[in-house]
């Protein structure tokens, strides 16, 4: 694993993530298509990013893209 498959996986996630408000863990990992491993490197990677958020519920961890609006 190096920076270049990290980044990769981080993209094929915010691509995912871009078709859906917001998917909880299981969901968003199988449709990323990513094992454990590299799915949490990634996530990680956006995370430190501040990319997406974070939403804990009863029913589990739901991750979504961060909506950032920048006025110039």
């Amino acid at each position: 694993m190096n920076k270049e498959e990290i980044g990769t996986n981080a993209g094929t996630i915010w691509h995912v993530l871009c078709d859906a408000a917001k998917l909880d863990y299981s969901t968003l990992r199988n449709r990323a298509g990513l094992d454990e491993r590299d799915f949490a490197v990634a996530l990680g990677w956006l995370a430190r990013e501040n990319q997406i958020e974070f939403y804990e519920q009863a029913d589990g961890l739901y991750i979504s893209l961060k909506c950032n609006v920048y006025f110039g």
